[in-house]
């Protein structure tokens, strides 16, 4: 799918003293010019480029804490203390984030929650604050199911956001998967045509063409939920390119059914484009991952996370073991740890809606935090970063670390 977006140095100066009281006496002629072998130069030490993570820091009762300043904190890089530059709840950086909503099967019993509660948090995210022209916010809109599809590209129009999300819907692809009815009879082995609103056009049985509007991200697979390539492509393709405070908010059950990208890679994308990623945890029908895990039998991709799954070509070798339905809780939790996000679970789609407004509240809670590092690195290695605050009772949310400029991967 088609996814939009030295310094001069002083030279020295040398002051001659005046010689008061007569003139200067005749200077000898100057020797005549020696060959010399150069002396070393000197070395310079380029400064490290500023390393800069948003911090979130909440009380014991787990509300974001504001009024903190640099002196109630201890910095470290792989364990060596580092000097703070700047900890403050300003920043000339804008907000950039990004919503990805699951929209399998397995999860469409909250689809209706999942458009209220997200207008509702744009509308709050990119609202111009007192005596602003605008928002200096942004954001994106992403879903996915057997595919990731970018429905709205950065932009700081809540309105645009609001109709994509209006008309989101399973991909086209997502439709395409056989739908088992009581009698257990495929019902759509020969293909099928789209629903009146779909988008992108084209007959998506698995027999059919299917998927001509897709822009970026487009695959050929044939079942799934790929939750790890929607977070690796958002962050490597969207956020990675960008300047700001960056979050990704990732509605989902957790399960990864068909990703080419694995767990790891996505959060390694994630790290590398400074990304935190707010999970929320949805489980979704018991009905619809029994009926997942049986067409898993029958070669469908339904045979859990292995590494191999399909973006773009999908896992295409199914099994022929029934699995039991994989509870997505734990791969939830992880990604936001890692990423120095925080992870949510909403027993009911009603609270999704009360989620969302905690996440608003942390993130116009944000603090930047600015060090240069006391080593520099020009590798592109991974460095471990600890914030450790001072009193007890205070909680620091952020990401574990981050990957120095270097080496382009």
């Amino acid at each position: 799918m088609k996814m939009h977006s030295l310094a001069p140095f002083a030279l020295p100066v040398i002051v001659l003293p005046f010689l008061m009281g007569g003139p200067a006496p005749q200077q000898p002629p100057p020797a005549p010019a020696q060959q010399s072998t150069p002396a070393t130069a000197p070395a310079f030490h380029t400064a490290a480029p500023d390393v800069i993570f948003t911090v979130t820091v909440r009380d014991k009762h787990g509300y974001p804490l504001t009024g903190l300043t640099a002196a109630d904190f201890t910095l470290t890089e792989d364990s060596r203390p580092q000097t703070i530059k700047s900890f403050s709840l300003e920043s000339s950086l804008p907000l950039l984030f990004g919503l990805e909503f699951d929209t399998s099967r397995t999860v469409e019993g909250a689809l209706a929650g999942e458009r209220t509660a997200g207008k509702k948090f744009l509308d709050t995210m990119l609202a111009a604050g007192p005596g602003q022209q605008g928002s200096q916010a942004q954001a994106f809109l992403v879903h996915f199911d057997n595919e990731v599809e970018l429905l709205e590209d950065f932009t700081a129009s809540p309105d645009k956001l609001s109709r994509e999300l209006t008309q989101m819907n399973m991909t086209a692809r997502g439709r395409s998967i056989p739908q088992v009815n009581d009698s257990g009879n495929d019902n759509s082995r020969n293909g099928g045509s789209n629903t009146p609103n779909d988008r992108n056009g084209g007959n998506n049985g698995p027999n059919g063409t299917g998927g001509a509007g897709r822009e970026r991200g487009e695959t050929n697979s044939r079942g799934g939920t790929q939750l790890y390539d929607a977070i690796y492509l958002a962050a490597n393709e969207l956020m990675k390119p960008k300047v700001g405070r960056k979050t990704l908010i990732v509605f989902s059950d957790g399960v990864d059914r068909n990703s080419k990208k694995t767990q790891s890679e996505a959060i390694d994308a994630a790290e590398r484009a400074g990304l935190s990623v707010y999970t929320i945890y949805y489980r979704g029908g018991e009905q619809q991952q029994s009926m997942l895990s049986q067409l898993g039998r029958g070669g469908m991709g339904g045979n859990g996370r292995t590494g191999t799954g399909g973006y773009p070509g999908g896992n295409r070798g199914g099994g022929n073991t029934q699995k039991a339905p994989v509870d997505g809780k734990k791969p939830m939790q992880d990604i936001a740890t890692r990423t120095g996000g925080q992870f949510f679970e909403a027993k009911k789609a009603d609270a999704l809606d009360g989620i969302y407004q905690q996440i608003a509240v942390q993130l116009k809670s944000q603090y930047t935090l600015v060090y240069a590092p006391d080593q520099p690195d020009s590798e592109g290695g991974y460095h471990k970063v600890a914030l450790k605050p001072k009193r007890d009772d205070l909680t620091v949310v952020m990401r574990q670390g981050y990957y120095a400029p270097g080496v382009a991967k």
